[in-house]
């Protein structure tokens, strides 16, 4: 199996598309005439594209004859020949072990290191390393346990070594903390 290291994989920008600086602000404004969402709007200097709005539908590309938007998909999404690598509605990378055909393509392209093989499991028991030949590896990316309440690997650590980060709570409770901190040093 393969697996996916969340918090190597965040480093990849989600799937969406974006303006690039080919944007020419052209007067007839086919992307956004394209857009039946209103995700695109024209700002200063180029258009601009809401991804709260976008549905990723791609028409407001096709119809940019200046070629000035760009879909970006995470590198092992895209070399996947089979489809077998999505995400879920939070974003979260997940591997289709039923389409996965065992290329590994995704690892080597995969610029953060963040996918690895394991070995397979049957029965929620792993089988012996030995018992299992390179062909039986399939792609695998962790889904932080999403079908139970507590993560498995954070809960079976001994030392507590492990937490779940999210790093926009994260980011934010830092500012917080930095902004009272200044706070108090002022008074």
């Amino acid at each position: 199996m393969v697996q996916v290291i969340e918090a190597a994989c965040a480093d990849c920008p989600l799937s969406h598309y974006i303006v690039t600086d080919n944007c020419r602000k052209c007067m007839a404004k086919a992307c956004q005439q394209a857009c039946k969402f209103g995700a695109v709007s024209m700002g200063r200097d180029r258009a601009y594209i809401d991804p709260d709005k976008c549905k990723e539908c791609g028409q407001c590309a096709k119809a940019c004859p200046y070629n000035a938007i760009a879909d970006l998909i995470r590198p092992c999404k895209k070399i996947c020949p089979v489809g077998a690598i999505t995400m879920d509605e939070n974003g979260i990378c997940e591997i289709d072990d039923s389409k996965c055909i065992k290329c590994g393509q995704c690892i080597h392209a995969c610029p953060f290191g963040a996918i690895d093989l394991l070995t397979q499991y049957e029965d929620s028991k792993p089988v012996e390393q030995r018992a299992i030949d390179e062909s039986n590896k399939i792609a695998y990316k962790c889904d932080l346990c999403k079908d139970k309440d507590k993560l498995a690997c954070v809960n079976a650590c001994p030392n507590q070594a492990l937490k779940l980060v999210t790093p926009l709570e994260d980011k934010k409770a830092k500012n917080i903390k930095a902004a009272l901190s200044l706070l108090s040093t002022n008074k």
